[in-house]
């Protein structure tokens, strides 16, 4: 699903657009200016790459800090997280 959202849906966007308008302008009767399939890949590559930039940057771990690894208390998985770094000491 996030392959989808990240990648399938800002390649074929730019498309979706130009193909609704030229089915706006067909049925106006008006002439249209072709827009050439470079430039539709060229932008949806661009929204692409913007979207993974987004979302690796949303989903990036805290730089400081120690990872603890999920464990079992009790029965119960307690997930993986990140506990605050100790200040250090002088």
């Amino acid at each position: 699903m996030r392959a989808f959202l990240t990648v399938f849906i800002p390649l074929f966007l730019p498309s979706l657009a130009y193909w609704i308008y030229l089915s706006i302008r067909q049925k106006q009767g008006l002439p249209f200016r072709e827009i050439s399939w470079t430039w539709l890949i060229v932008a949806g590559v661009a929204l692409a790459a913007t979207a993974l930039g987004i979302i690796s940057y949303a989903d990036s771990a805290p730089t400081d800090g120690r990872y603890v690894p999920p464990t079992v208390v009790d029965g119960v998985v307690v997930p993986g997280h990140f506990e605050p770094a100790e200040p250090a000491s002088p």
